[in-house]
Formats: structure tokens, C-alpha cells, sequence
């Protein structure tokens, strides 16, 4: 259970995770504008500024608000791209400077956090040094002025302190690093909110997750995580300016006032009360320096893989929607930026001849490497009370009507052809495939079913329900999200993501056969579900008692729980965190499991992604035998 830390030998990641909440003050933050939401204040090489989110590098919008240097009970903001660099005032203007030790210097740097004055649930700061003064951005850059009480100071003046951005872009992410001020050693863990308090912090250990630093009397361990209000207790610190050095970090004991984490001359961590000496003020201070990329989806994992985006359900005015396959095709691509872009007209509507006009278009615009249109049709109209779907790679399409009478006989029909079918939105408007009946030799055809379609996300659930259904009868699904579009007034938001070598036609038949596909409320989020070498979407014989899965997610907007999910619809293990990336391994049992998928959950608070609050994506299932 208890493992002694030793400095010697410890690497670990200071990934910095706190929950965007107002009384949650000190820790790493980026403040956002609060009527320019879409910047964040940014530091520069001088002049302080507010830029895009998307601009920005993410260290540069990142820092560490501490006890502040002149008043432990207000704060202080230590730049994180420049380690030791306070936030200072000057007159009216706002930068950042190197730490000085001296009164003036600590009062300039020295704030009080206020209720928002636009918005009291976010945060205003006033000067110290000039009482009634406040930061606000003027033209876009940052200045120290006076509360003139009018509507556009108090807009300007008014930020919320959030989690740090750690996905701009430009893709560029830093982990954090503490060092200690007097070893040549180096401590990678990851910093959270506190667990007894979410104004302090706790470490854990990024390999394995749910390991964490506690302190049992002054002795400080790695601890399995039990849930215990105790070990909440021992496990929550609070970051405050170096002993040795205020431009650097010290860590308080929750539960023990005035008792540090240092490290002693036989390499261990303790938790030591502050004699004041110069020897403790030094064993008990840590630096935070920059040190590499944060490690999310990386290019080990994807192993020659890449993530492309796009759509596999959409309708033109060849059947009941509008536009033609000439205008759709280049606007998928141009507008929409998507990699992929089905038009599945219905097939008792289409005529020979629009029929081969799709396949014209498709053609003239089918760019392997940079964009594949895709032509299919979907069943629909007798088969209403047994469910639409669609079909890919055929020659030709099918009027149903007076040909088949069972879902069994569409079945076939796929089988003669080696053609690929997608279950259609599941119980819109009544079928549900014949209750999903199986038939093992018609299961390598049917390769995938929509968890959701038009406006139902997946975070509706009105389609993902039915997804487990499905797959407890016996099918080898992947899930997708079709637009099943008729109209081009929008792109919609939900993806369908196919995981492919090479971005061409036959790759991505391939892909689809392989059902190495994703369903996504999203449109940025990128994942990936394997277990070793084996990518979602395979069936893996002799798995084994136990597997470990490889799960990883980013997005432009925080992730904040990952399930891993086995037959029936069972929870057997999840994660939750609140970060723009994820990486997570966990090690089940198979037990009498037949499969297993991860499904994600995240915020949802960019203009472009309309709907609700919270948005959802699930993969492929790995089966398992």
C-alpha cells in the first residue's frame, strides 16, 4: 500500500488539473475575458495583452497564482513561460518582472481578488499599491486604472479564472516541472485539486493513475487512493511562494499548519515543521520550469496511424434534399472541413442517371490525401417498421419496394453483393432490424449503427441507446455519427472518425470492413481505444484473464470522464479529470466480458458546438475471446 518516496529515483510530470470554480483561487489558471470570451490574457515580451485563445501558446496563457508576496491572504500571479516573473503594476501599466526581494517590488506584484464587477462569479483585481485601482485590458492590452464605476471599466475588469489552457492551436502543450532548489533531481507527478480542498493541491503519480502523495504523521508516501477522508486530509497541500526563494513554490500540510514537504539527506520526502533556517527554507522549496510537450495522443500510439473526420449519411436533391452532388462534394471539403463525405440518397428515389451522376461528382473530386467523397444509398420506405440503412460499395442501387419483405432478405441481398450496410438511426421511425436478429454470415457486412443522427448527439442518448443492444445480440459494430443532412444551410457538429494509414477510397472501405470508427458530439475531439497493438474495431482471440487498454483523447475543450464499457452496458472502470487531453491504461478482467469500449464525456462551451452543455463520443468496441 505505502511506498516511500525517494528523490533519487523519481521522475514524475507536474500536470496541473484545477476545476474551473471561483473559490478555488490559488493554483494554475488562465483568465479569460469576460466580454471578449474568446482571449485570454497572454504574456508577451512586455505589454501584458488579452489574444484569441487560438493564437496563443498555451505556457504563455498559463499561471500560478500564489499567497500574495506583501499579504499571504491575497495574490500574487508568477508567470509560468518566465519561472520567477511576478505580475507587477507601474503606474498604469501591467507586466511581468523578475522577482526582487524587496517591499516595494512584493506590493506591486501584490493583489486583491474581488467579486467580478461585471459578473460577481468571476474575478476583478485590485491594486495594492493603488487602492481602487483595477487590472482591465484597454485596446486589448492590459493596464492598472481606476474604477470610473461605468459599464465598459467594469467589463473590462472583469475575468474568469479558469482552467489552464493547455490546447491552443498551435497543439502546443508544456508539462510543468518541479525541481527541487538544491538536488539535481527532478519530481514529474500530476498536481490536482486538492481532495479534502480544492484550494490546495494533491500530487499523484501519472504512471499508475490513482497513486498519490499523502503524509502519514511526517513521513510522506505514495498511496493507493482508498477514499478515505483521512487520506483526502493527508494528501491535500497548499502551494505557497519558496522558503528560499519566493520566484519558486513551497507546499503546506493541509492538516498540519506550519509543516512542509522537503527532502532530508537520505533522499526521502518528509513533511517537517519551518524552523526558519536557511538549510530547511531550501529543502523545502521547488522550482516550476518548463520542460516538454504533454504527452496525449502520441505518434507511438497512433503507430502509422492517423484520425480523419468526416460523414457517412447525407441527401441531395436526387432523392428529398436539396443541392446537388456537384455544389456538396466541394462544400463538405471547403466549408465544413471535413476528410471524408458520404451523399446516400434514397434509393427508391434515385434514378439511373442521378445514380451515375453522384459517381461523376464523386470522381471528379475524390483528392486521395487530402479528401475522399463517398457515394452510397440508404434503404428506407418498406422498411420502415424494420429500420433504414445505408449501403456502401455497390455498383448499383436497390429500389426495395415489392422486392424484399424481411430484414433477413436485405441481408442477403448485402451478402451477394460484399456490399457494407450502416444500421440507420435505430427506432426512427419504427424498426429496429428485426430486434437486431443475428446472422453470423451477414455479420461481416453490417460494419457499423448510428449512436447519433441529425440533431440527437450521443449525449441524447436516443440512438446510443440501442447501441449495446446490438452488440449484446451478437453484432461487430462500430458506432458512427451521421448528419443525415437535407439541406446545407449548416455543418452540423457531430463527426464520425475513422482511424486509417492513408486517406484514399480503398483505405477507407477498409477502414469501415475493420470498423476502426468513432461516433463524436464533437467536432475536434480525437481518440483512440487499443489494446496493445489491437485497434478498436478487432476481434483479439486468447486475450487473456486480464487486458490493459490504451485509451487517449484531445480536444479544444476539457475532457471530464472516460468510461470503459463491457457487455450489457456495464461501467467497469472509469476516469475522471478535467483537461483538454487524457491518456488513461486501466487493467480489467475479462471475466465472461465479450467486449469492451470507452466512452467520453466533455464540456461543450464553444459558440460552434450549439446544444447542450455536455457533449459525448464513444469508439469502436475491442471484443475480446
Amino acid at each position: 500500500m505505502f511506498k516511500c518516496i525517494n528523490l533519487a529515483s523519481l521522475l514524475a510530470v507536474l500536470l496541473f488539473i484545477a476545476q474551473p470554480a471561483i473559490a478555488s483561487v490559488y493554483g494554475l489558471k488562465t483568465f479569460r475575458s469576460h466580454n471578449f470570451p474568446d482571449k485570454v490574457i497572454h504574456n508577451t515580451h512586455g505589454p501584458v495583452d488579452i489574444s484569441s485563445f487560438y493564437e496563443v501558446d498555451a505556457s504563455k496563457a498559463t499561471f500560478m497564482l500564489v499567497n500574495g508576496l506583501a499579504n499571504q491572504g491575497l495574490v500574487s500571479i508568477q508567470s509560468i513561460a518566465n519561472p520567477g516573473h511576478y505580475l507587477v503594476s507601474q503606474g498604469s501599466s501591467v507586466f511581468f518582472a523578475a522577482f526582487e526581494d524587496s517591499a516595494e517590488y512584493r506590493a506591486r506584484a501584490t493583489f486583491h481578488v474581488r467579486p467580478g464587477l461585471a459578473d460577481s462569479r468571476k474575478i476583478s483585481l485590485e491594486s495594492v499599491v493603488l487602492p481602487g485601482n483595477f487590472i482591465r485590458h484597454f485596446d486589448f492590452r492590459l493596464m492598472l486604472h481606476p474604477n470610473d464605476d461605468s459599464e465598459i471599466f467594469r467589463l473590462d475588469a472583469t475575468f474568469s479564472a479558469e482552467s489552464p489552457v493547455s490546447r491552443p492551436n498551435t497543439h502546443v502543450d508544456r508539462y510543468m516541472i518541479a525541481s527541487f532548489h538544491n538536488l539535481d533531481a527532478k519530481a514529474e507527478i500530476v498536481m490536482q485539486p486538492g481532495l479534502a480542498d480544492q484550494n490546495g493541491v494533491t500530487l499523484e503519480l501519472s504512471n499508475p493513475s490513482g497513486t498519490i502523495m499523502r503524509h502519514i504523521h511526517e513521513t510522506i508516501y505514495w498511496h493507493n487512493y482508498d477514499h478515505e477522508p483521512l487520506t483526502a486530509e493527508d494528501a491535500t497541500f497548499y502551494v505557497r511562494p519558496g522558503k528560499a526563494d519566493p520566484a519558486m513554490v513551497s507546499l503546506e500540510a493541509r492538516n498540519m499548519p506550519g509543516f512542509f514537504v522537503r527532502w532530508a539527506q537520505d533522499g526521502n520526502l518528509y513533511l517537517s515543521e519551518d524552523d526558519g533556517s536557511e538549510t530547511f527554507n531550501k529543502d523545502a522549496t521547488f522550482a516550476l520550469t518548463l520542460l516538454k510537450e504533454r504527452p496525449g495522443i502520441t505518434a507511438e500510439m497512433m503507430d502509422g496511424m492517423t484520425i480523419y473526420l468526416g460523414n457517412l449519411h447525407s441527401h441531395t436533391s436526387h432523392s428529398d434534399g436539396e443541392g446537388l452532388p456537384r455544389d456538396i462534394y466541394p462544400w463538405a471539403r471547403n466549408t465544413c472541413q471535413l476528410d471524408f463525405y458520404t451523399i446516400s440518397d434514397h434509393g427508391e428515389q434515385l434514378s439511373e442517371e442521378e445514380w451515375d451522376d453522384t459517381e461523376y461528382w464523386r470522381l471528379q473530386n475524390d483528392a486521395p490525401g487530402s479528401y475522399i467523397p463517398v457515394r452510397a444509398f440508404e434503404q428506407s420506405i418498406y422498411f420502415d417498421q424494420e429500420g433504414h440503412a445505408n449501403i456502401f460499395t455497390t455498383g448499383r442501387h436497390q429500389d426495395w419496394r415489392g422486392v424484399f419483405k424481411t430484414q433477413k432478405q436485405v441481408y442477403e441481398w448485402v451478402d451477394e453483393q460484399n456490399a457494407l450496410m450502416q444500421l440507420n438511426h435505430p427506432g426512427r421511425p419504427d424498426g429496429f432490424f428485426d430486434d437486431f436478429k443475428y446472422y453470423d454470415w451477414a455479420d461481416p457486412h453490417v460494419f457499423a449503427i448510428e449512436t447519433a443522427n441529425k440533431g440527437n448527439g450521443n449525449n441524447s442518448n436516443a440512438y446510443l441507446q440501442h447501441f449495446t443492444r446490438a452488440l449484446d445480440k451478437g453484432w461487430h459494430l462500430a458506432p458512427t455519427a451521421g448528419w443525415d443532412n437535407h439541406d446545407v444551410n449548416s455543418c452540423k457538429i457531430t463527426r464520425t472518425g475513422a482511424i486509417m494509414p492513408a486517406l484514399d477510397n480503398d483505405t477507407l472501405v477498409d477502414t469501415m470492413r475493420n470498423r476502426r470508427l468513432y461516433s463524436s458530439d464533437d467536432p475536434t475531439l480525437r481518440l483512440i481505444f487499443k489494446m496493445g497493438h489491437h485497434w478498436m474495431g478487432e476481434i483479439v482471440p486468447n486475450a487473456g484473464n486480464t487486458v490493459t487498454f490504451t485509451i487517449a483523447a484531445e480536444d479544444e475543450e476539457p475532457i471530464t470522464r472516460i468510461e470503459l464499457i463491457t457487455d450489457g452496458g456495464v461501467v467497469v472502470a472509469s476516469m475522471d479529470q478535467y483537461d483538454y487531453k487524457a491518456v488513461w491504461r486501466p487493467t480489467v478482467n475479462v471475466g465472461n466480458s465479450r467486449y469492451f469500449f470507452a466512452k467520453f464525456y466533455g464540456e461543450n462551451f464553444f459558440e460552434n458546438d450549439s446544444g447542450r452543455n455536455d457533449q459525448v463520443a464513444v469508439s469502436a468496441p475491442i471484443w475480446v475471446k
